[in-house]
């Protein structure tokens, strides 16, 4: 590269970063984390002492950038909500209705979740909750973080899990050194605690405090979650939750004290109270959820705040599967510690019944959401808004179906580019697509160079690279990315579609059943629907899906796209000690493969079984155990009528370790 060429790369890099810095912490971020630290990181290897990496600070890692992912110590899990009391009693009934003062009750804060690791008593390590797996390492600015031990008063390996937060004045006081500058301030404590973080230069870390709500350890068992707290709060000396023993009728009651004034009188903002089940045996008799959260402790939030403001707008998107959905731009208000410009308008039927329009001042609330809804109109303007008839990207007429407007063209723009971002979205989650962001993939559509999922396995370096803020190495990365992510399992494959009802959970339960050729050529919609938590209606869409997608799969393959088959031969053998033993799996699979640090995948857990020796099998008379994750499904009910054992997943790793 001539001269001239790297200082221009090397400003040019520079210039990005400074950008994206700004909007990152103005929380307005266009680029993802990675491919900032690779903005970041290409400079360093162009001009390490660049005036624009001393202020970011320079990396902890030298190898890997900062943060870097960490695998936790075990999985960081999140709670179900109860957002009203018959949805608290509801789940007080589906775990047998305790009696007596069972419920511990703590303050939920509004923050970040963490992990802390000792060793030895020793703090080694703070990791952000991340997806629950995987987290990001911020043990330098976590060491600058009040109320963290540096040592515990016990020599223990463990895991301390707990909540980053700051202090309504905390907050306040950086939002005003950050307005003296000019800048947009952070829209709410939680908010500005995780842009805090994960600054490199650590900047107000030392702002942000740490409370302690868990331990896990392989060497402390407890009988009781009060019995754990004090160990952490007195034993440990550390700043736990606020913590109380009560009955579930008090539960109710000290909700709605915190409601009324509680709340408002505390340093920090709470937007509920995390209710437990005190007895850990009677925990573990729960369970968890398929996705993992605990059955015995719930989220039980505040009732919603009203806040009233002027509606300045009403727009309406199209969305991957055509639906119409419309929003209201609003005079920007403060709900909750967030300042808010949008607020939700549910769907046309909502909005006939609200009679709502631009210039209306309405009452707002959050019920749990982002974004807020529309509870009713305090003042009408006299301009109602009228249900739009035609698509606003491609001006088709519109279909309504009760609540739902639609657009049916396939030939929709809106439609197309979703479609097409959802495919990446879906590759960068399951497949770590990287590389590659929104406003490129914008500007490729723009252009002409894609026009669905398919035409990324048609794009060349050079083409790419004539993109804006592009180049030949950058290109370059992104076709290597899409290029190693051509071999994929069934279940990303088929929830990288779009189909309207086919996520990855649905996705995962079809192909228990059906392979991609089955759902192609043989099955019906009565097959379809024949299988648990699908339905008539529910296959109908999918099988409808697939139809309309017909070319675009044929494309997708004879572009290269291989949906890798479930091999019954072993590429290496490590031991024997699943010779002359058959299995299955249905359901997800939540332990942690250890190559990936991601959860077991179907074609993971089936290569590991095959790896030991054991042989992969439909369910039938010859099989002699399956794996079953979830309560039920058609495998369970076959097994079961076959009379094969049937094993839990805790079971299963138990019988593996053996």
């Amino acid at each position: 590269m001539r001269k001239d060429n790297v200082k221009e790369r090397i400003e040019r890099l520079a210039s990005e970063i400074r950008l994206h810095k700004y909007l990152y912490h103005n929380k307005e971020p266009r680029i993802s984390d990675q491919e900032y630290d690779a903005l970041v990181f290409s400079l360093k290897q162009l001009d390490p002492e660049h005036d624009e990496l001393k202020k970011i600070g320079p990396p902890p890692d030298e190898d890997s950038g900062w943060p870097k992912a960490i695998h936790h110590f075990g999985q960081m899990r999140s709670l179900q909500n109860a957002m009203t009391i018959p949805e608290y009693e509801k789940w007080l009934s589906s775990v047998s209705k305790p009696q007596g003062r069972c419920c511990v009750c703590e303050d939920k804060f509004d923050g970040l979740s963490i992990e802390l690791f000792y060793e030895n008593g020793i703090f080694c390590q703070g990791i952000t909750r991340g997806n629950g797996h995987i987290g990001d390492d911020i043990t330098l600015n976590v060491r600058k973080m009040q109320f963290l031990k540096p040592e515990l008063k016990e020599k223990i390996t463990c895991s301390l899990r707990g909540e980053i937060m700051l202090f309504k004045k905390d907050f306040d006081d950086i939002n005003a050194e950050i307005a003296k500058t000019g800048k947009k301030p952070f829209a709410n404590p939680r908010n500005a605690a995780a842009g805090i973080c994960k600054r490199f230069d650590g900047k107000w870390s030392d702002k942000l405090r740490i409370v302690i709500y868990d331990i896990v350890s392989p060497d402390i068992n407890f009988s009781w979650e009060t019995e754990k707290m004090d160990y952490l709060s007195k034993t440990l000396d550390l700043i736990t939750a606020n913590y109380k023993l009560m009955t579930p009728q008090g539960v109710v009651q000290l909700r709605q004290q915190y409601a009324d004034s509680i709340r408002d009188s505390l340093p920090y903002y709470i937007d509920g109270i995390v209710v437990k089940l005190n007895s850990v045996s009677l925990q573990k008799t729960c369970g968890f959820t398929p996705t993992g959260d605990p059955k015995w402790a719930i989220a039980f939030k505040f009732d919603a705040r009203g806040v009233a403001s002027t509606i300045l707008d009403i727009t309406c998107t199209v969305g991957r599967t055509g639906v119409i959905t419309p929003n209201a731009v609003i005079e920007p208000v403060e709900i909750d510690g967030s300042t808010v410009k949008a607020a939700t308008l549910h769907n046309f039927d909502e909005i006939e019944r609200l009679g709502v329009g631009v210039g209306d001042i309405v009452m707002l609330y959050k019920a749990g959401e982002i974004i807020p809804k529309v509870q009713k109109v305090i003042k009408s303007a006299g301009n109602p808004f009228k249900t739009p008839t035609k698509c606003p990207k491609c001006n088709s007429t519109l279909v309504r179906e009760g609540a739902i407007v639609y657009c049916d063209s396939e030939n929709c723009e809106g439609k197309d580019f979703r479609k097409i971002r959802h495919w990446v979205d879906v590759l960068k989650k399951r497949m770590d697509l990287e590389n590659i962001g929104e406003s490129t993939i914008e500007q490729m559509y723009d252009k002409g160079m894609i026009k669905d999922p398919a035409d990324f396995y048609t794009l060349t370096i050079d083409k790419i690279a004539s993109l804006e803020r592009s180049g030949e190495k950058n290109a370059t990365k992104i076709v290597k990315s899409f290029e190693k992510c051509k071999e994929m399992d069934i279940v990303t494959f088929l929830a990288a579609l779009a189909i309207p009802s086919l996520g990855p959970t649905m996705a995962e339960t079809i192909t228990e059943e059906y392979d991609l050729f089955a759902l192609m050529e043989e099955v019906t919609i009565d097959d379809l629907a024949k299988i648990p938590n699908i339905g008539p209606q529910r296959a109908k869409d999918i099988m409808s899906g697939l139809d309309k997608r017909r070319k675009l799969i044929e494309k997708l393959i004879s572009l290269g796209i291989k949906i890798k088959v479930r091999s019954k031969t072993p590429t290496n053998l490590v031991s024997n000690k699943f010779e002359g033993k058959s299995f299955q799996v249905t359901g997800a699979i939540s332990k942690v493969n250890p190559a990936t640090k991601k959860p077991y995948t179907r074609d993971d857990w089936y290569e590991l079984i095959q790896s030991h020796g054991g042989v992969i099998s439909r369910v039938n008379k010859t099989l002699n155990y399956l794996v079953a994750t979830r309560s039920s499904s058609n495998k369970i009910k076959k097994a079961a009528d076959l009379g094969i054992t049937i094993l839990t997943e805790e079971a299963f790793w138990k019988m593996f370790e053996e």
